[in-house]
């Protein structure tokens, strides 16, 4: 019986998500394709696919690596609500989140597969709060009710959501409740 095989290379790791998170700078969402990742960051599509099984796998991986955006869980739903905010709007901010998420908002700004997997992704991470909090909140409506009010007003008016985020997570709580 074959071993494992070779071990993986956090070097390789670290050159693929650099890779992917230059390319999303650089040439956005709509332009970035595991080939693409995997010529600038010199190696086969194969190791990338060993690490992640989708581009959108690799996406976010390489966002969160860059914009450290995983929130800790701590059972505090109402916490653990205004740090994911307070996450998105940082996300929101930055360049390179801004561009991957405002891609969304263009019909063909995002593969239909790539949108699936950040939406998964964004879901499992909110079904986790509410799990690790013990309630019966809907842990889809809670993310759309927090992700579409931050962007509206982050994108559509400019208006920073700072001063009223305890607000935002009042209103996401009520709205979401069983």
């Amino acid at each position: 019986m074959k071993g494992p095989g070779r071990p993986r290379s956090p070097e390789v790791e670290r050159r693929i998500l650099d890779a992917a998170a230059q390319l999303l700078n650089e040439r956005g969402l709509s332009a970035t394709s595991i080939e693409a990742i995997a010529r600038k960051a010199g190696v086969g599509k194969t190791t990338i696919y060993r690490r992640w099984p989708t581009l959108g796998a690799v996406v976010i991986a390489a966002m969160d690596d860059h914009l450290r955006t995983e929130v800790q869980v701590t059972g505090n739903l109402r916490a653990d609500l205004t740090q994911c905010a307070l996450e998105w709007m940082r996300l929101l901010r930055h360049p390179l989140g801004r561009d991957v998420l405002l891609s969304f908002l263009q019909p063909n700004g995002a593969p239909r597969k790539l949108r699936e997997d950040i939406r998964k992704h964004r879901y499992a991470q909110m079904a986790a709060l509410v799990e690790a909090a013990g309630t019966d909140h809907d842990p889809s409506l809670l993310n759309d009710l927090l992700g579409a009010t931050i962007l509206y007003r982050e994108l559509a008016w400019c208006t920073p959501v700072d001063e009223d985020i305890d607000r935002l997570v009042t209103c996401a709580m009520r709205g979401a409740e069983p």
